[in-house]
């Protein structure tokens, strides 16, 4: 189009604004934030919550700034190092919310940045986030939605061989999109998440293909289909 390969050039050219992720991050307001840490324990970058709800990842950019991107960054489970120094069960969760939230009750909790995918490309990259996770027990817990189950399927097909047992908990209650942190505020437990999570069947592969595509970080193209 000669503009550049850009659609921000693009638009530029159209007389038609485009607002940068930045522009956007800086009207917004953050309401809280969520560090994510190398196997050292070093902050390599950021979730950031907005108001209104809205997710974007940010990197230090070299110059005492933030890139709104993971550009060059290897991406990590939330609370990497605390996962690494446990042993045992591991629940994933949707968000960091979510996994402080199953922290704080005192479980082992994590899960990927971006969150669950509303498209049909997985945000779960196994070359980068199962390798903490072999050997483990891990117990996903979906969001009450369409983006919630699809999300769970894929981090449970991509763990098979992986991790020691894979479940999806479906926690009780829920209403329509609700989460993990629904169903402690309304009282839920650790010891009636544990017993939960003892009582749910091993998940199986589907035995009929579904058309879900599971992607890694570094794929061309391919995907693994069930």
């Amino acid at each position: 189009c000669g503009a550049g390969g850009s659609t921000t050039n693009l638009a530029t050219r159209l007389g038609i604004y485009v607002e940068t992720v930045k522009q956007r991050a800086e009207r917004a307001q953050i309401v809280a934030t969520y560090d994510y840490k190398d196997e050292a324990g070093q902050f390599i970058y950021q979730t950031v919550r907005f108001n209104p709800k809205d997710f974007k990842q940010r990197r230090p950019d070299g110059v005492n700034g933030w890139a709104w991107n993971l550009t060059g960054v290897k991406r990590v489970l939330y609370r990497l190092p605390e996962l690494r120094a446990t042993t045992g069960r591991v629940y994933i969760a949707e968000g960091e919310k979510d996994v402080d939230n199953l922290r704080a009750i005192g479980v082992t909790a994590t899960c990927n940045p971006e969150g669950a995918s509303k498209s049909g490309r997985s945000k779960w990259y196994p070359d980068l986030y199962n390798p903490p996770l072999s050997g483990r027990e891990v117990v996903l817990l979906p969001d009450n939605d369409e983006a919630g189950n699809n999300h769970s399927s894929y981090v449970a097909l991509s763990l098979q061989g992986c991790a020691s047992l894979v479940k999806i908990l479906k926690l009780p209650g829920l209403p329509n999109k609700g989460d993990v942190s629904d169903w402690l505020l309304a009282g839920g437990t650790r010891e009636e998440l544990e017993s939960l999570a003892d009582e749910c069947p091993e998940w199986a592969t589907p035995q009929e293909p579904q058309g879900l595509a599971l992607f890694s970080e570094s794929d061309s193209g391919n995907a693994l289909m069930f």
